[in-house]
């Protein structure tokens, strides 16, 4: 089950763009992968690219398409649905505290839908196993990164 939210995704990435302040006060906690649609996860490898040069002040749509280009990001404005949906990311009016919002609600969907599929993977491993109970219990720790138990 994916629990995210494509519009605050959307949201997200324009206002990395417009903020770069806010990308460089996010970008240690995010990754590509927190976003569910790949035309976002590509936009954000691409700012995240061009953003490595410190001149830059300016995103835009052909700064975008050629860096995407550069990356050899194959079919990046097919991913996202043409380019009127990339000019639509770079005319959103987002100001830092929208940024702040949608940052959390992003990695908040991110986390919490990781939570889901891992304790359904869990489940399905305790239902369906053959292994012993220290086995069980040392794959459910290492799963969940919980620190083994000094008796």
């Amino acid at each position: 089950m994916d629990l995210r939210n494509k519009t605050a995704e959307k949201k997200l990435i324009s206002g990395l763009i417009k903020h770069s302040s806010k990308y460089f006060q996010y970008e240690p906690y995010l990754k590509a992968e927190d976003f569910s649609n790949p035309g976002y996860q590509a936009t954000f490898k691409i700012i995240s690219e061009i953003y490595k040069d410190s001149y830059v002040t300016l995103i835009d749509k052909d700064r975008i398409l050629s860096m995407g280009e550069h990356l050899s990001i194959p079919e990046y404005i097919s991913l996202m649905g043409g380019e009127e949906k990339i000019s639509e990311i770079l005319s959103d009016n987002l100001t830092e505290l929208d940024v702040d919002s949608y940052f959390t609600i992003v990695k908040t969907a991110h986390l919490k839908s990781n939570i889901y599929n891992n304790t359904n993977i869990l489940r399905d491993y305790i239902l369906d196993t053959d292994d012993n109970i220290i086995t069980i219990i040392e794959n459910v720790q290492d799963s969940l990164q919980i620190g083994r138990a000094s008796c």
